[in-house]
């Protein structure tokens, strides 16, 4: 599970991008200035909090210590869900997290990333249209 976790944060962090990307260029064909997404998109990271998320797991020391040096509260780390309601346009498209816009990972600025990106892209509005024909559509 644990190479799973960072794998599909960066799938989410290219969806992100492919999204708003998708919406700011949505938002031009109806008129809205490309400075002024209709909807803004941002990536939001509460951080590792103490919640009763992991209640069900047999938590062993290491977790406990690093819980106790490294842990949020609920309502610190609830702080960033708040921060991304509130956050301007500066936010759209953005990786938030500590209440702040964090850099994307330098990969995903790169030409390769940027291929790879939109090949995820591709594939998930592929499987969607699977699902719901025509969905994509409206994106």
């Amino acid at each position: 599970m644990p190479g799973r976790y960072f794998l599909s944060k960066l799938l989410v962090m290219q969806c992100i991008l492919a999204l708003s990307s998708a919406i700011t260029t949505s938002s031009k064909s109806i008129g809205i200035a490309a400075t002024k997404p209709l909807v803004i998109l941002n990536n939001v990271a509460p951080g590792w909090c103490d919640t009763e998320l992991f209640r069900h797991e047999n938590a062993g020391t290491g977790r406990n210590i690093a819980m106790k040096l490294i842990g949020r509260s609920s309502e610190e780390g609830s702080r960033t869900l708040v921060h991304g309601i509130v956050a301007g346009k500066e936010s759209h498209g953005q990786y938030l997290s500590e209440c702040q816009v964090k850099g994307m990972l330098p990969w995903l600025e790169s030409e390769e990333g940027r291929r790879a990106t939109g090949r995820v892209w591709a594939e998930v509005m592929e499987r969607l249209e699977r699902v719901s024909p025509g969905v994509t559509g409206h994106i």
